[in-house]
């Protein structure tokens, strides 16, 4: 036996310096036997093919770490769910198709999960924002199935391709009384917009969810082919109560518009010139003033024109210093006639602002609240205009505000929407109304509205001995149904003196969910309480979709077609929460204090500052 283990060989075969330093001087000069000199040989040919296929096996053996990393694919579920995150991904942060295909990301997402393979660009494309948004319009269509009565938004907009589209939003209460808003589409439109076509548009959109006998109004603005376009299908318009807002006070501040025109160059002017602005940064800091920018007016939203006139006022003594240093010519020059008129304007102009951000909460009863507010500003212009020593040109300010207040809101305590929606709010119900005529008024029509409800309940003992009778009775049957008459009313009225009756809540409440607790007492009127709480007061949703829709279509995505736009508008969330706070910035004493998504610390519209959110009071 020549061997004691199959892997360690008995002879080892020597190296050639062994071979040479193990020959003596002798052995030189012998001669050998030529027999010994081959089998010597062979044994060595055997000990050397023995150790090349020994290092074979050894270099074909798995090592153990094989064994322990072996990378797995995920399972089905798991992978579904991280292709449903990749494309929410991809569609909220406004990121190119292109990023599966980015070498770096790719291997990111392949350190962080080794055994998920990244689909790819067609299939994304193809298959995966396809499936969510077919998953995301049955839960749209479940949802809806269950609505009483749904409120419509509809608008056009035009992206940076020149492709026009349509977006139309629903507004509805759900089973628990809380208020929901969905997107039906955000679809490409380029037919004429006639308002035969955007008639047949909408009832299309309402025919393919199924609400078409379900709308109770439609919200737009005061353009005459959707206004015009509504009333052809026989819908109730309602004009947008903030784009009716911007129409008054853009109309109003034309009495003072050389004094805006004149703040309007000075900004465009630090705008343009890198030297200005950097001179008027130099002197902010010398006056240890935070180092802000001033703001350009945008010429269709008058808010953009306060918060112009606001950042101006707020860094007055530096634009001075600065127009001083730089020596500019006269038309640059502001006069103190000119800053009083600019300071007067925005502390009457601030009452507007206010409420148009009221006004555009998501989550509230917002038509409720149109007359009030009409009213509350057209009294807080009045107190302005009290004061005495005002510039002229302030006082017509006012008096123009004050005739278009009551020029374009004057009929809005006719509309029975807005007085059911009024009356039925348990922060107003009977003070939300300007005079006792008027109440009256909604009270009687709402009396009626309830009359012509019919609520199925079990019938009582008290049912059956009457129907007994009425059945068997043929001369008492025009007394029995006249009593009959006058019960179901008189039970009517008792319902809706009850409602009067209860306690208003305060503000701070939500009506929504003293319904929802009351609906079984008071079961008429909270039918009619869901088919005016679902009527929103301005079309500021679809506006929100346009500005998703503009960071969706950007420069990284302008070839993107506007099918898929329209899937991925669909498909992700627009409705970002933002908590407005009461308080006033304690910086620039001009700007509220805004809580953007809930987070702990509140900022400053205007001059940006910071303060804990504890420290102010969330509306």
């Amino acid at each position: 036996m020549k061997r004691k283990h199959p892997t360690v060989p008995l002879h080892r075969t020597p190296t050639p310096a062994e071979t040479s330093d193990s020959r003596s001087p002798q052995d030189e000069g012998s001669q050998e036997d030529p027999a010994a000199k081959e089998v010597a040989a062979a044994v060595v040919r055997e000990d050397i093919s023995f150790a090349s296929t020994s290092r074979s096996i050894q270099a074909t053996q798995s090592h153990m770490s094989s064994y322990v990393n072996i990378i797995k694919p995920v399972s089905i579920e798991k992978n579904k769910q991280l292709d449903n995150q990749l494309v929410r991904l991809i569609a909220r942060e406004y990121h190119p198709f292109s990023l599966v295909e980015d070498a770096e990301f790719r291997r990111f997402v392949q350190m962080l999960c080794p055994g998920y393979q990244i689909p790819s660009r067609k299939t994304l494309t193809n298959s995966l924002i396809p499936i969510l948004h077919q998953t995301t319009i049955m839960k749209v269509k479940a949802t809806l199935d269950v609505a009483t009565a749904v409120c419509l938004t509809a608008d056009g907009w035009t992206s940076v391709n020149n492709n026009s589209f349509l977006a139309i939003t629903a507004h509805f209460l759900d089973e628990e009384t809380n208020m929901c808003s969905k997107l039906l589409g955000c679809v490409e439109f380029n037919e004429k917009h006639t308002a035969a076509n955007l008639a047949d548009k909408l009832h299309e959109t309402a025919r393919e969810w199924n609400i078409d006998y379900k709308i109770v109004g439609i919200v737009t603005d005061n353009a005459a082919n959707i206004v015009s376009a509504v009333h052809l299908r026989k819908w109730r318009h309602i004009p947008c109560y903030a784009h009716t807002l911007n129409l008054i006070v853009q109309t109003s501040i034309k009495v003072i518009k050389s004094e805006i025109e004149k703040v309007k160059s000075i900004v465009q002017y630090f705008k343009h010139s890198a030297h200005a602005l950097a001179k008027l940064h130099s002197v902010q800091k010398q006056m240890q003033l935070p180092e802000l920018k001033l703001k350009q007016d945008v010429g269709t939203r008058w808010n953009s024109t306060l918060d112009m006139l606001l950042r101006f006022l707020h860094n007055k003594e530096p634009i001075l210093s600065t127009l001083a240093v730089l020596q500019l010519q006269d038309e640059f020059r502001v006069s103190a006639h000119e800053w009083e008129i600019i300071e007067n304007a925005t502390k009457m102009l601030a009452v507007f602002d206010e409420v148009t951000k009221e006004i555009s909460y998501k989550k509230n009863v917002s038509l409720s609240k149109t007359c009030i507010l009409s009213r509350i500003m057209v009294k807080e212009v009045q107190k302005c205009l009290g004061a005495l020593d005002l510039p002229v040109e302030f006082h017509a300010l006012g008096t123009e505000l004050i005739r278009n207040l009551r020029k374009l809101f004057q009929g809005w305590e006719n509309n029975e929407l807005i007085f059911h929606a009024t009356l039925l709010n348990t922060w107003f119900k009977g003070q939300g109304f300007s005079d006792d005529q008027k109440f009256k008024v909604a009270y009687e029509g709402l009396l009626g509205k309830v009359c012509g409800i019919n609520i199925r309940s079990a019938p009582t003992a008290m049912d059956s001995d009457r129907a007994f009778i009425t059945s068997n009775s043929k001369i008492w049957e025009e007394f029995d149904k006249k009593i009959k008459e006058l019960t179901a009313e008189c039970n009517l009225t008792i319902e809706l003196d009850k409602y009067i009756a209860e306690p208003m809540l305060p503000r701070t409440s939500d009506p929504l969910h003293w319904w929802n607790d009351r609906k079984a007492l008071y079961p008429r009127l909270y039918t009619v309480e869901k088919k005016g709480f679902c009527v929103v007061a301005t079309s500021v949703p679809r506006e929100r979709i346009f500005s998703k829709a503009g960071q969706i279509l950007s420069e990284k995505r302008s070839r993107m077609k506007s099918s898929k736009l329209s899937m991925i508008c669909f498909s992700t969330p627009i409705w970002n929460k933002i908590v407005v706070c009461m308080s006033v910035c304690r910086y620039c004493h001009f700007g509220k204090l805004r809580n953007p998504w809930n987070v702990s610390v509140c900022v400053c519209v205007y001059c940006m500052y910071v303060m804990p959110s504890q420290q102010c009071t969330l509306t």
